[in-house]
C-alpha cells in the first residue's frame, strides 16, 4: 500500500508528517476528550476529565477537554492528538459536514478512536431502528456498533457478570468474570460490526425488570478493531454513572489500559525508549535526529511520511546497527507545506511501535490536488497566509475555459471539490491565481 501512496502522490506539492516521543519523564502524547452532546447528556464530563488527567500524570500524556466540536475544525489541530475519545457524546447533529470531514481524514491518516458508553447513540446508522440514523454511517461504521432503541438497554445498575472472550492488553489486568452494576446496551436492533471487531467482555444474559427478550442475550461490551487508516478504535459501553470514573477501580484499569493499547508511545515488551528527537530543514533536506535506546529484541526502523489530505507512506527503511543508539536521516525529496513524519520501530517479532507527531511549519504557500488523474471529483487543497478572493481556472488544450470558479479564503487553508464528469477525457490545465498567488497545474481527466 504504501508504494501505491508514493506513486498516487507523485507531485512536487507533497506534504510530509512525522510523529515523535520525548523522554520517559516528558509528556509522550496527548488525547483529546471529546464530550459534546445532541442528545441525552449523561453528566459525566467533570468526572472522565479529573479520570483522564490522573491517568496521564501516572503514564505521561496530556488530556484536552472540547465540549463544543471547535477542534475539529482544523485537520491539523486533530493530528496534534494521538487518541480521541468520544465520551457519552449523543445525537446526530453535533458536528458541520467540514469537521466530520477533518475526523475521517484524521482517521485516515492513522489516528486512533475510542468510544465511551453513549458513543454509539451517536450519529447511529442507517440500518439502525428509531430515529435519528443516515446522518454519518462512517461514524457507526468505525466505532463499530449504533444501540438499538426502544429500549435502548437494561435498566441502570443491572449487576451481571462479564466474561472474557479474547485476550487483550485492554483487559488482561481485569477479573474474568468481572461483575459489574450497569447500564448494559442492547444490539440486536442497532447496527453491529461483526465482522472487524474483535470482542473482549461479554455481558451474561440480562434481564429488564424481570423480563428476557432475544436483546438480552449473551453480548459485546467491549471491543477494539483495526481502522483501514492503520489506527485503532476501542469500545466500551460501560460509563454510564459517574460513580464509575470516581470509585470503580476495575473500569479505572479498563480505560487506562485501553489508552496505553491505542497509544503510539512504545510499550514495554518492545523494548525501546525515544528521546532526542529533532526535525530541521537544511541544504540537503528535511533532516530527522533521535536516539533510540532498544532494551527487547532488535530489528529495524521505518521512517514515514503523509500527503497534505492525510495517507502514510514509506520514506526509508534503516537497519539497526550493534552499539549504535543515535540515528539520523535526511529526506532530499522535500515538500511545500507544513511537514510531518513519524518513526517506526518493528522488532523481529513483527510487532511495530511509533513515535509522535512533530510539525515543521511551512515556507511557502502551496497547492494539492487529490484525484489527479480525474475520474469524476478533483479535491483542491489551497494553503497561504494570503486571505481574500481567489479566481480557479480549468483550460482545455485548445486554450478554452471550461470552468471557472472564485472563492474567498478567510482562512490559511482551504478544501474545494469540483465534479469534472461531464468533462471529456483529456488533458488539461489548472490555474489559481489571486494578488499574491500563482499557481498551474496539468491535470488528466480520464
Amino acid at each position: 500500500m504504501h508504494s501505491n501512496l508514493r506513486s498516487y502522490f507523485n507531485n512536487p506539492f507533497l506534504l510530509l508528517f512525522l510523529v515523535f516521543t520525548s523522554s520517559l519523564q516528558a509528556q509522550q502524547f496527548r488525547l483529546l476528550l471529546y464530550t459534546e452532546t445532541g442528545g441525552y447528556n449523561h453528566g459525566t464530563e467533570a468526572v472522565t476529565k479529573v479520570l483522564l488527567d490522573s491517568l496521564g500524570t501516572a503514564h505521561s500524556f496530556s488530556v484536552d477537554l472540547d465540549n463544543t466540536g471547535d477542534t475539529f475544525t482544523e485537520l491539523d489541530s486533530l493530528l496534534n492528538y494521538e487518541i480521541i475519545l468520544w465520551a457519552n457524546t449523543s445525537g446526530a447533529n453535533i458536528l458541520d459536514s467540514t469537521q466530520r470531514s477533518h475526523f475521517e481524514k484524521y482517521m485516515a491518516a492513522g489516528g486512533n478512536m475510542m468510544g465511551i458508553h453513549a458513543a454509539t447513540d451517536t450519529y447511529r446508522h442507517s440500518s439502525a431502528n428509531g430515529g435519528w440514523t443516515g446522518q454519518w454511517d462512517y461514524y457507526a461504521e468505525t466505532i463499530g456498533a449504533s444501540v438499538q432503541t426502544s429500549p435502548n438497554h437494561t435498566w441502570n445498575l443491572h449487576s451481571n457478570f462479564m466474561d472474557h472472550t479474547s485476550s487483550s492488553t485492554a483487559n488482561d489486568n481485569l477479573p474474568d468474570p468481572w461483575e459489574h452494576a450497569e447500564e448494559y446496551y442492547y444490539w440486536e436492533n442497532g447496527y453491529f460490526d461483526t465482522l472487524n471487531n474483535h470482542v473482549l467482555l461479554k455481558v451474561r444474559t440480562t434481564d429488564r425488570g424481570g423480563s428476557v427478550s432475544s436483546y438480552d442475550s449473551a453480548r459485546a461490551v467491549s471491543w477494539v478493531k483495526d481502522d483501514i487508516g492503520g489506527g485503532k478504535v476501542f469500545y466500551t459501553s460501560l460509563g454510564h454513572n459517574r460513580s464509575s470514573y470516581e470509585n470503580d477501580q476495575n473500569f479505572k484499569i479498563h480505560l487506562r489500559d485501553a489508552i496505553l493499547l491505542l497509544s503510539a508511545a512504545p510499550p514495554p515488551v518492545l523494548g525501546v525508549n525515544w528521546s532526542n528527537l529533532s526535525l530541521e530543514r537544511s541544504l540537503e533536506g528535511n533532516r530527522l535526529n533521535w536516539t533510540a535506546e532498544l532494551t527487547g529484541s532488535a530489528g529495524n526502523f521505518m521512517v514515514e511520511r503523509r500527503s497534505a489530505l492525510g495517507f502514510w507512506a514509506e520514506v526509508t527503511q534503516m537497519d539497526i546497527l550493534p552499539g549504535q543508539n543515535r540515528y539520523s536521516f535526511i529526506d532530499k525529496e522535500g515538500a511545500e507545506g507544513n511537514v510531518y513524519y513519524r518513526i517506526a520501530f518493528m522488532d523481529l517479532e513483527g510487532e511495530i511501535s511509533y513515535s509522535r507527531i512533530l510539525k515543521l511549519e511551512s515556507l511557502q504557500p502551496y497547492t494539492v490536488l487529490l484525484g489527479n488523474p480525474v475520474l469524476k471529483k478533483l479535491q483542491v487543497a489551497v494553503e497561504h497566509n494570503e486571505q481574500g478572493l481567489f479566481q480557479l481556472e480549468i483550460i482545455n488544450l485548445t486554450g478554452a475555459e471550461v470552468l471557472r470558479d472564485q472563492f474567498f479564503k478567510e482562512q490559511d487553508r482551504i478544501e474545494m471539490l469540483y465534479d469534472l464528469e461531464h468533462l471529456p477525457s483529456g488533458m488539461y490545465l489548472l490555474k489559481i491565481s489571486s494578488k499574491d498567488y500563482n499557481f498551474a497545474q496539468r491535470i488528466s481527466k480520464i
